[in-house]
């Protein structure tokens, strides 16, 4: 049997739909808080642990007065290259990590609310009352987000946009997962 969907009378009674420019900065006030613990853990813990050599180059580029720019990079060893990718494929996978733990971890034991959303008086909601919002919806919901944040960057705005002009403001992750941002009376 097909769940029924949620009317909007029953939606209203969850709150009215969040705007784009609230969910926008509770978004952003997230993604703020997400880099920052990424920042801390990156330079406190791991990357003093496990990336001696890659830190090195790094300096080593800084204090000759170069970039990273492909004459820069000509000049290191294929050790200190291979050094190099190391640490920046070790930047990127933590703090997509950390980006996505955060929205998960804060809309699983937040009610459907982030840091940034309990800010904003926003939660997120299922599509239909015999639907519940429940872990396996928040993790692919994360999912899609963080993959449009970390990997294809200009789909996020893409996804932003397209809630710009639907009368629900729903944006793309939404769409795909059947879930509802909406303000908290």
């Amino acid at each position: 049997m097909k769940p029924k969907m949620q009317s909007k009378a029953d939606r209203k009674a969850q709150g009215s739909v969040a705007g784009t420019f609230f969910r926008t900065l509770a978004y952003a006030m997230d993604i703020f808080l997400a880099l920052l613990l990424a920042m801390v853990l990156l330079s406190l813990w791991i990357l003093p642990r496990y990336h001696g050599l890659g830190l090195e180059v790094l300096q080593k580029l800084r204090g000759s007065g170069l970039q990273l720019s492909s004459t820069a990079l000509a000049s290191l060893s294929k050790d200190e290259q291979m050094a190099l990718l190391r640490l920046l494929g070790t930047f990127q996978w933590v703090t997509m990590a950390v980006i996505f733990f955060h929205f998960f971890l804060g809309e699983m034991l937040g009610n459907g609310s982030s840091i940034g959303k309990r800010i904003f008086r926003m939660r997120v909601v299922s599509n239909g009352p015999n639907r519940p919002y429940n872990a396996l919806l928040i993790c692919s919901r994360t999912m899609i987000s963080t993959v449009c944040a970390m990997v294809l960057f200009p789909f996020l705005a893409v996804n932003f946009i397209v809630a710009l002009f639907r009368k629900d403001r729903r944006c793309i992750h939404d769409l795909l997962t059947g879930t509802w941002v909406v303000r908290l009376m």
